[in-house]
Parts: C-alpha cells; sequence; structure tokens
C-alpha cells in the first residue's frame, strides 16, 4: 500500500521522433524518469507512463498517448499529481500548444509538468527560465523550417525538381528526376499545339479537353485555373522555378526564380517563347469576371447556396460593352473548388424566387422550416467547427511544404481531417434538412404573401427588403441544371 501522505502520484510522458535519436530513446527517457521519481518520492504506475514513438512533436493533436495523457489527467479522483518529462521539448515542441496544455494541468487540475533535466527554481524565475527553455524548442523549429528553404533553393539552383509529379511526367526514385510519361505527355503538347491556334479560348479548350475524358493528375476535371497554371509553367520547356519564402501559385512573384532543369522537355523552346506571348497578350482576359469595383445592393446576400459544394453563390460583374450586369456565381467554383459555375443573373434569380414564394402561400405546398430554437447554436457549432477543420488543412500544407512534417505525416493528417470535416458535414446537412409541424407551416404561408408584395415591389428600399428576406429565409438553394430553388425557412416564433 502506497502512503499518500509520503509520495506523490506521477505519470510520465516520453516522446521520440526518430530511431536516430538514441539519446532521446523512449526506452532512455522512462529509465531516467524513474530513476528521478525514485529519489524524490514520486510513485509511478505503469499504465501511468506515456509512451509516443516516432512521432513529431510538433502536433500534439496526433500524439495518441499524449492525448490519452490529457483525458486522464481530468478524471476524478484524480490519478497523479506531476508529468515527469526528460525535457520540455520532449512535452511538446509547439509553444503554443506546450503553454495551453501546461497551464490547463496547472490551473485546472493542480497537475505540475517536470524537467528532469531543467529543474526550475520556484516563484518568479520559474516563469522565466520556463518560458526561455519553450522559447529554444520554437527556435529549433524555425530554424530547421530555414535550413529546409535553403535546401530547396540549393536544389533549385542545380536544376532539380522538387514538388509533386507534373502532369505529363513520371517520377522516376533511381534517377531522381522526372521522366516523360508516353501518354500524358501527348496531351501536354495537344494542349500547348492548341492553345497557339488564333481561335482558342481558354474556356474552349478546358471545355474539350474535359469531353476528352481527361483528368488531371489528382483524377479531377480540369478546369480553367488548372490549364492557365499548365499553360504558364516553364517546366514542360526543361526549366525548374522555385520562390523564396513560398511557392506562388502563378509564380509571378518578383522573387520568383527560373533556372534550366535537368529533365527532358516536352515541348521546344520555340513553342514556349510562343506561348509566353500569347499568355501577356491574353493576361488582362484571364479572369473575365470579377468582383463588383462598385457597392452594388442586392437582397439576397448570403442566402443562396450551389447544389454541389454547399458555398455562397456571390454576386459578380458580366461586362457587356460598356455596360455590366450583375449575376450570382458559385463562389466555390471562383476558387476552382466547385466544378459547376451555377451562374444566374441577378434579375432572373430574383424573379425565380418571387414566383416559389407566390406557389408556396397560393397552392399550400410543402415546406422545410429550420428549427431555429433547437438547432441554430448546433448549427453554428458544426459551422465553426468545419471551419477550424479546414483551416487546419492549410496549416498542415503549409508545414509539409516548409519541410516540417513529412509526406507520410501529412498525408496521415490529412485523412484524418477530411474524414473529421466529412462527419461534421454530414451531421450539418441532418440538422438543417428537418421538417416540422403543419401549424408552423400555416404561419410562413401567411407571411409568404406579405414578403411577396414587400420583395416584388420596386419603389421599397433595398435596407427593407433585406431584413424581410433574412427573417423569412434561412437558405435558398440553386441548382442550376435542374432549374430549381430549395427554400428553407426560418422558424417562427
Amino acid at each position: 500500500m502506497i502512503n499518500d501522505d509520503f509520495f506523490r502520484k506521477g505519470a510520465i510522458s516520453v516522446r521520440v521522433s526518430t530511431e536516430m535519436q538514441t539519446k532521446y530513446s523512449p526506452d532512455s527517457q522512462i529509465k531516467m524518469c524513474l530513476e528521478y521519481a525514485k529519489s524524490h518520492n514520486i510513485y509511478v504506475n505503469d499504465e501511468n507512463i506515456y509512451r509516443d514513438d516516432g512521432i513529431s512533436g510538433k502536433c500534439a493533436e496526433k500524439r495518441t498517448e499524449f492525448q490519452r495523457m490529457i483525458s486522464d489527467a481530468q478524471k476524478q479522483p484524480k490519478p497523479f499529481d506531476c508529468i515527469l518529462v526528460y525535457d520540455f521539448s520532449r512535452f511538446a515542441r509547439n509553444k503554443e500548444e506546450s503553454v495551453m496544455y501546461k497551464a490547463m494541468l496547472r490551473k485546472k487540475y493542480n497537475i505540475e509538468v517536470i524537467s528532469i533535466t531543467q529543474p526550475l527554481a520556484d516563484g518568479k524565475e520559474r516563469v522565466i527560465l520556463e518560458s526561455m527553455y519553450e522559447a529554444m524548442d520554437e527556435y529549433y523549429i524555425l530554424n530547421l523550417s530555414e535550413n529546409v528553404k535553403r535546401g530547396k533553393l540549393e536544389k533549385a539552383s542545380r536544376g532539380e525538381y522538387q514538388g509533386r509529379t507534373p502532369f505529363g511526367y513520371f517520377y522516376d526514385k533511381n534517377q531522381q528526376n522526372l521522366v516523360i510519361n508516353p501518354e500524358t505527355s501527348k496531351i501536354v503538347k495537344y494542349i500547348f499545339d492548341e492553345w497557339l491556334k488564333d481561335d482558342t479560348t481558354l474556356n474552349g479548350l478546358t471545355k474539350n479537353i474535359n469531353n476528352m475524358g481527361i483528368k488531371t493528375v489528382q483524377g479531377n476535371r480540369w478546369c480553367e485555373g488548372t490549364l492557365k497554371y499548365l499553360l504558364n509553367n516553364p517546366l514542360y520547356a526543361g526549366y525548374v522555378r522555385y520562390t523564396d519564402g513560398g511557392m506562388k501559385k502563378y509564380f509571378n512573384n518578383v522573387n520568383t526564380k527560373v533556372i534550366k532543369g535537368n529533365h527532358e522537355p516536352i515541348i521546344t523552346e520555340g513553342t514556349w517563347e510562343k506561348v509566353k506571348e500569347k499568355n501577356q497578350m491574353h493576361e488582362k482576359n484571364w479572369f473575365k469576371y470579377k468582383k463588383p469595383s462598385v457597392k452594388h445592393e442586392y437582397w439576397l446576400r448570403g442566402l443562396i447556396k450551389c447544389s454541389s459544394c454547399g458555398k455562397n453563390l456571390i454576386m459578380i460583374q458580366r461586362k457587356s460593352g460598356k455596360k455590366t450586369k450583375p449575376f450570382f456565381q458559385c463562389n466555390g467554383y471562383n476558387k476552382k473548388m466547385c466544378p459547376d459555375s451555377h451562374s444566374i443573373l441577378q434579375e432572373k434569380l430574383e424573379n425565380a424566387l418571387l414566383t416559389e414564394i407566390e406557389k408556396i402561400f397560393t397552392k399550400k405546398i410543402n415546406i422545410t422550416i429550420a428549427d431555429n430554437q433547437n438547432n441554430t447554436t448546433k448549427t453554428n457549432l458544426f459551422e465553426s467547427a468545419i471551419k477550424k477543420q479546414k483551416d487546419r488543412l492549410d496549416r498542415i500544407e503549409i508545414a509539409y511544404m516548409d519541410g516540417i512534417d513529412t509526406l507520410a505525416e501529412y498525408k496521415e493528417k490529412k485523412v484524418f481531417i477530411n474524414q473529421e470535416i466529412s462527419r461534421l458535414t454530414n451531421e450539418l446537412e441532418r440538422i438543417n434538412s428537418l421538417k416540422f409541424q403543419n401549424d408552423k407551416s400555416e404561419k410562413v404561408y401567411n407571411l409568404c404573401e406579405y414578403a411577396h408584395r414587400i420583395l416584388a415591389s420596386p419603389d421599397i428600399d433595398f435596407k427593407i427588403k433585406d431584413k424581410i428576406a433574412h427573417e423569412l429565409f434561412k437558405e435558398i438553394i440553386y441548382n442550376k441544371k435542374e432549374n430549381s430553388l430549395i427554400i428553407t425557412f426560418n422558424e417562427l416564433s
């Protein structure tokens, strides 16, 4: 029986990122932590030894044993009073996470994190020293990132290609170089040759490739942005390029370096020069549509959703001579994340909506009402959670590009995050698709008749229409292919 008045209960957290770090091997860390515990009257149960092998400390979320330890720390009665680590970098090598977890353990659960090799005095000096150790670990990561960037630049200067295998090539691991793909390289030549024809447009060429059933490297349909990227890539003429400080999508950054590569080109130098010339001539027309430069008032702001990806339809201006016509277009399509544009003129969309509203209150057709009281909070939480997961996707991509995470680590994180996004999205869709009783519907029928008169009137101020629309509608899903609108109404008190 352990005398709790004499012994403190402890836990041990160990981590090693590579087998080469023999100094920090898990067994060595555990042995030294147990010796420390024995000499300081700390009792450690076997089940409270948490061991993460071969895992980076950059992100605590992927450390399963670390997360189990944090979960155990929250149990009652408290399983341990302190956590022993070899040094603070073994706890976490991310200052933000380290501070967060240690503060939570100390303030909420009265659990202390102790480094057996970095003893800290009590009082104010302890806080200063602890911050210094954490800052040193953070500096290590930043310095490593700079070294990785420097290495990439040196490789680029030697003509070595870096990045994902581009369309038209294989990557030969033995040669450590790009090798022409006999099949897809023919498509590359076709694209460049077609682009040089006088009557070829980017939109027309994109449709032509998709109609041929050709897929991108990722197995997706081609979009204008992907095709533009290919046509502006000197790689196909035998060059490599690198931007110090990060890759830019269209490589128009002043820091971009273009160097003769070691790989075999697919197109000739002459073809590349002609393509560059045409690209420069068409640069101003690459993006046919743009957001309005002047404020344009419309009362459907934030309500119209794409039926393919769920993103908002945003206001865009289409130029026709000296005039501009406002229309809605899927923002996911603008960002190359949705295959369908779902574009529709503002006037046409508003008229279609008014027609649907009239059908609702005249024919008493079935409607969908969102249960705001019970589900608004849930919806906001799920939407916020989805956004956070998508932000994580951006961060892990940056970490991989900067050389902080390996390809295997990046892929593992990406799969996990995408699974979580899918789960959250499915639950969000379930909440938003709920239908409710006829007595609630009757209130909406009556309001639809009133709202129709307001929204259809050209004499009513925009602000009033906007208020009515947002109070009545939760969302309106537009499907261009079916020429339909699916309306979800807010619940009414």
